[in-house]
């Protein structure tokens, strides 16, 4: 197992697919996931019973380096909590303690945050990674529409926010092209300028 709690051991790891997890308590981990790209998310894992249970966090880059694993491990306590409550109703605020505020530049692109998603399984394996103007949105589509017949392996997924759709477009095609997700076909295993994978709904 991986240390991730202190700002030395993180600069020593190196970028995978894969979160590295550290053990906060019986069954519960907290995971960072370095990309090539420079994309950082921290995340939570918790088994209860049989089952894998995930939380994604995001970058907690609005936190001082060395307070980001602190912050994550008492969400991940939290997290855990809701488990043990009899009713179900034990409350978990995954927000940082300092708030963060981005400069939104002018640009050519559509206005406006896009998210950048990826589905991985209980392997950790990358199945699929696309943009929509809401994850969660675009996950209960995948869901709905019956057409993604992977949707079943999902365990959890990350998100990363970027200010415009073409950013968002770009980090899309860049991610798919070095991680190779299982089930992306556009832009995956070829250089070709193609149409992007989801547009932003």
């Amino acid at each position: 197992m991986t240390k991730i709690d202190t700002t030395r051991a993180r600069a020593a790891l190196v970028p995978r697919q894969a979160p590295y997890w550290q053990r906060v308590d019986c069954g519960l981990f907290v995971g960072l996931r370095l990309m090539e790209t420079g994309a950082v998310t921290w995340n939570l894992r918790y088994r209860f019973g049989d089952r894998q249970h995930y939380r994604t966090l995001g970058s907690l880059l609005q936190l001082p380096e060395a307070d980001r694993f602190k912050h994550a491990a008492e969400v991940a306590r939290q997290f855990s909590a809701q488990f043990a409550d009899p009713h179900g109703q034990a409350s978990i605020d995954v927000r940082p303690s300092a708030p963060v505020r981005i400069p939104i530049r002018k640009g050519n692109g559509q206005r406006g945050p896009c998210n950048l998603y990826r589905h991985f399984n209980a392997q950790d394996q990358l199945l699929y990674v696309g943009i929509s103007n809401s994850a969660i949105a675009r996950l209960k589509g995948h869901q709905r529409n019956g057409a993604s017949h992977w949707v079943d392996e999902i365990a959890y997924m990350t998100v990363e926010t970027f200010l415009t759709r073409d950013v968002a477009l770009a980090m899309e095609r860049t991610a798919i092209k070095r991680e190779r997700p299982l089930y992306n076909i556009q832009h995956n295993g070829t250089d070709a300028d193609v149409a992007p994978v989801c547009g932003c709904r």
